[in-house]
């Protein structure tokens, strides 16, 4: 009998995972307001940041077996993609426990509903090989200008930012969907989705 033989038999396929996240992108004038929130950050600290340079809201991250992405493209044409979808940007705030500061959201029931819908949609137990694969799924949206900056600098930075306070209603015009092979970076685009 060769024992080499039968184990090849049963030899598991490689899974090759992806790390994959879906955003919110604001549309005009959020969007340039926060990328100059983010610059007077980076000129501040005299490099930048924060690496992804997309303001955006991250709604879902999830690993998933790449040769799946077919599968996941044919459940987003069963979303119902929301037109005019917004919250209300209250202004700059530090986030203490990783001094990280952000656009804080309110008024953010209609975003929770439609990733409620996505989720469902895509079925995400189902598609993804285990339901621990969800890796995150954001409950306090937000949009991050400047993250886990050296502590010895964030009051002044505060105090920097407070005239560039904005406050007011924020339309997002794109849902994005970007996938890591190492989930730390770089990000590459899959595909995107208008909300207009």
């Amino acid at each position: 009998m060769n024992t080499d033989s039968q184990l090849e038999l049963f030899e598991t396929p490689e899974v090759s995972l992806g790390v994959y996240c879906f955003l919110l992108k604001p549309a005009e004038p959020t969007y340039s307001l926060t990328l100059e929130v983010k610059a007077a950050v980076d000129a501040h600290l005299k490099n930048s940041s924060y690496k992804n340079k997309l303001p955006h809201v991250t709604l879902l991250q999830f690993s998933m077996n790449v040769d799946h992405e077919t599968r996941l493209h044919a459940a987003m044409k069963r979303v119902i993609l929301p037109k005019n979808l917004g919250a209300v940007v209250e202004g700059i705030k530090l986030v203490k426990s990783n001094s990280t500061i952000v656009l804080s959201l309110s008024a953010q029931e209609a975003v929770h509903e439609f990733v409620e819908n996505l989720s469902h949609a895509l079925a995400i137990d189902q598609v993804l090989p285990k339901k621990k694969s969800l890796i995150k799924r954001t409950k306090d949206l937000r949009i991050t200008v400047g993250k886990q900056l050296p502590v010895e600098h964030v009051d002044a930075l505060m105090k920097t930012l407070e005239p560039m306070a904005m406050q007011g209603a924020v339309i997002f015009n794109e849902l994005v969907l970007l996938r890591s092979e190492a989930g730390s970076g770089p990000w590459d685009t899959v595909a995107t989705f208008p909300l207009t």
